[in-house]
């Protein structure tokens, strides 16, 4: 059983092999039906939120409209960004206002960022703000509620072993900027674990936040 006020979420990856038409060979018949019997499943499953999230913001847009014509359940949708030199960008090119406001537009309920870039630095104290800039594009782009999962750094192989350098207390001390620039959901993705949630957890608390 689901503990009181926590929710189970159905991830669905927006991150195909391959690309829709006309840059890549997949339909949106395809791709629908796909989403389809993934995310009907997750429901007869018993989720209580969907959660897109992937490079390619068209899918995304496809799931968003499956998840509509399925169910009610609300929808976070996170697209995945990288720093360029012209700024942050999906993997096809929008910039975080048009990624969110794309999905803003195909109904989600919650618009966000996830994993990718957050700066090309090797200066860890430069991740997390890094994110902050990244939620303040986005609120540029859209009036839902926000998320960001920012990544831990850039992985690093140590001795033979997969290191990602970004400590939770540098994750703690940015956290609250997180929620001063819009995020109403917070959290981590590669890299993060139950450390940095910790300290994220004890911050909102201290702040008033659940």
């Amino acid at each position: 059983m689901t503990p009181p006020d926590r929710y189970v979420l159905g991830h669905v990856s927006i991150t195909n092999p391959d690309f829709l038409q006309p840059l890549g060979n997949l339909t949106y018949e395809e791709v629908y039906e796909g989403f389809k019997e993934q995310m009907t499943a997750l429901v007869e499953g018993g989720i209580d939120v969907f959660l897109l999230v992937g490079n390619q913001t068209d899918a995304g847009e496809i799931a968003a409209k499956v998840a509509k014509d399925i169910c009610d359940l609300p929808i976070i949708f996170q697209n995945v960004f990288f720093a360029t030199r012209k700024g942050f960008r999906t993997m096809l090119g929008l910039t975080p206002e048009e990624a969110s406001a794309r999905a803003e537009r195909a109904g989600a309920d919650v618009v966000g960022g996830s994993c990718g870039l957050m700066t090309k630095s090797l200066n860890t104290s430069e991740w997390y703000p890094s994110a902050t800039r990244l939620v303040n594009e986005m609120r540029r782009g859209c009036g839902q509620y926000l998320s960001v999962q920012p990544d831990a750094g850039i992985a690093q192989l140590i001795e033979g072993k997969t290191v990602y350098p970004v400590s939770p207390d540098e994750m703690a001390n940015e956290v609250y900027h997180w929620i001063e620039a819009g995020a109403r959901i917070v959290g981590g993705c590669c890299g993060t674990n139950l450390e940095h949630y910790r300290k994220i957890a004890r911050v909102l608390k201290e702040k008033g936040f659940r």
